[in-house]
């Protein structure tokens, strides 16, 4: 026999391969309770977005590529202000 084979078997780590095969054995009851088992109860909720001000729709009536858009979420803004840029050539007007 050779030095290597003596070493394995007079050195078998017999507690690497129980931990091994323990985790073997739970994943594998993991993955077939998750495909035997049903749900008994599902809860639905339904819900609303709601705004802290007033929002306001912004649309252009012939279209077009938005260029450049000068606000950003939460921004305070003043009446005549830009708020976005559309690039008018590629819309085919």
């Amino acid at each position: 026999m050779n030095k290597l084979a003596e070493l394995k078997q007079h050195h078998v780590n017999s507690s690497l391969r129980f931990r091994e095969w323990l985790i073997v054995f739970l994943l594998a009851s993991v993955l077939l309770w998750s495909y035997v088992a049903q749900l008994d109860q599902i809860a639905v909720a339904t819900g609303a977005v709601i705004p802290m001000g007033q929002v306001k729709v912004i649309q252009h009536l012939e279209g077009g590529i938005v260029k450049k858009i000068h606000v950003a979420d939460g921004d305070a803004v003043t009446q005549g202000a830009p708020l976005i840029e559309l690039n008018l050539a590629s819309s085919g007007i």
